[in-house]
């Protein structure tokens, strides 16, 4: 509120504005260590390296230092001016327009990541750019964990999600060789072990002995119809996983001998695994369209084994696929609506409010700052 009044002159309205001030400073003070504005006053008129955070409080020392100018207290006025001079000064010197400038050019990023990351290192372009390039991946790696959890859902508690770490750790224990930890490629966790191994998770949230304890009593399908229970109970879509059968030349020729298209009985084949299963899923078709009427009828449809007609894809994957994306789509809203909920009150949610602030604060280019303290200086 007073860097408001500031800007706009009007600091001399703000009848409280010292009263204000001061409960600011004791609520960052106590976010640092008791010396550490001593300390960095001390490197900076060394002209030694000070820590980024000092950047608040060049901004706090001089509203405090107008403040008091404005009261007509001119000796306080001029030492916490002097003090915001002197860290000003020496956090613009680690971050030069150039350098800012080169740092944005090759990384793709903004001023403020730039200058934030030369303040850390001192200036070293070299040392900035690469804690940037590692800075980009670990927010891609945890983007990726935590769209994952999403995935996986939320435990019984309704609060927690899926412990990936645990996850790959309980897979390794139960042996199964399939579940990965892989956070790229959303299918994995659709394979059985995955699913077992994460509904196990989330069922105990995310005790591991609970976890093995209930495995060896309810067992792989125990587990999963559990885990589908969870699912319902928490409003989760998943996509729907579909066997496909081997076709074999042979079996696709007793059913073109039996009158039937080549492309359907391969379908119809691949969705059964038998010839006699095959013949009923098309007989079932066949009665389906009949009584189906305005529906058009070509050779490519197959039932889904539910009374309705489905199309296959150019895969030849029918209905169920379509089903699935169509379930992917419900998966990603309702990722998306979780996303953006944390995002929204990720704030709210965060106990570190030191980090809080270096991330608000490290890349500011205190560019109107030392203007000010100039002018009033």
């Amino acid at each position: 509120i007073a860097w408001n009044y500031l800007l706009l002159r009007s600091l001399e309205n703000l009848s409280d504005a010292s009263r204000r001030l001061e409960i600011a400073e004791t609520v960052l003070r106590k976010q640092v260590h008791s010396n550490f504005v001593t300390l960095a006053l001390v490197n900076a008129e060394a002209n030694n390296p000070i820590p980024p955070l000092c950047t608040i409080f060049v901004r706090l020392f001089l509203l405090q230092g107008v403040a008091n100018k404005m009261r007509n207290c001119n000796d306080t006025a001029a030492e916490k001016l002097e003090w915001a001079r002197v860290l000003c000064q020496q956090l613009r010197v680690s971050c030069p327009p150039d350098r800012v400038e080169i740092l944005c050019g090759a990384y793709c990023v903004e001023p403020s990541t730039a200058i934030s990351a030369l303040r850390k290192f001192n200036g070293d372009p070299d040392a900035a750019g690469n804690f940037i390039a590692s800075l980009r991946e670990d927010e891609t790696r945890t983007a990726k964990r935590r769209k994952r959890q999403h995935n996986l859902g939320r435990c019984a508690n309704n609060s927690d999600f899926v412990n990936l770490d645990l996850l790959q750790t309980l897979s390794d224990l139960l042996g199964f060789q399939g579940a990965s930890n892989n956070t790229d490629d959303r299918q994995d966790d659709q394979s059985t072990s995955n699913m077992i191994c994460s509904g196990l998770l989330r069922l105990t949230n995310n005790n591991m002995e609970l976890s093995l304890a209930l495995y060896n009593e309810i067992g792989d399908q125990g587990v999963l119809q559990r885990a589908g229970q969870l699912d319902k109970d928490t409003g989760i879509c998943r996509p729907t996983i579909r066997k496909e059968f081997e076709v074999s030349d042979v079996d696709v020729a007793s059913l073109v001998s039996m009158g039937v298209e080549e492309e359907r009985g391969r379908n119809a084949l691949r969705a059964t695994g038998s010839v006699e299963d095959a013949l009923n899923l098309l007989l079932k078709d066949d009665d389906n369209t009949c009584d189906s009427p305005g529906k058009k009828v070509n050779g490519n449809h197959i039932n889904n084994g539910q009374g309705k007609l489905s199309h296959p894809d150019e895969s030849g994957e029918g209905s169920l696929s379509s089903s699935a994306n169509e379930t992917d789509d419900c998966g990603d809203v309702n990722m998306n609506a979780n996303d953006f909920l944390m995002e929204e009150l990720g704030h709210a949610l965060s106990n570190d409010s030191k980090g809080m602030l270096e991330k608000e604060w490290l890349g500011v280019d205190l560019k109107e700052e030392w203007e000010l303290i100039e002018e009033y200086s």
